[in-house]
């Protein structure tokens, strides 16, 4: 199934970020819900963690693979934080 994240914005859909993305979710994410459970298109949002409780957000962020998105979210503080953030 697809995965969309909540709080970050894939750097121009690299393969390296889909792969990173695929290796730390494996088979099986915690979500954690955000301030809006879904987007426009009726998606739904979350915040994804590896079983092990790790942040894929701030993994993604941390490698340059994705940008932090700064319009809302209780974990935007944190992620906009850490480098990436996007202009959209």
């Amino acid at each position: 199934s697809l995965i969309r994240l909540n709080s970050i914005l894939a750097i121009h859909l690299l393969p390296e970020a889909t792969d990173r993305l695929r290796q730390l979710a494996g088979a099986t994410v915690r979500l954690e819900n955000g301030p809006r459970a879904t987007d426009s298109f009726g998606r739904r949002l979350a915040y994804t963690y590896t079983l092990e409780g790790l942040s894929i957000d701030v993994i993604l962020i941390g490698d340059g693979l994705a940008e932090a998105w700064t319009r809302d979210g209780q974990h935007r503080d944190t992620l906009v934080g850490l480098g990436g953030v996007s202009a959209f």
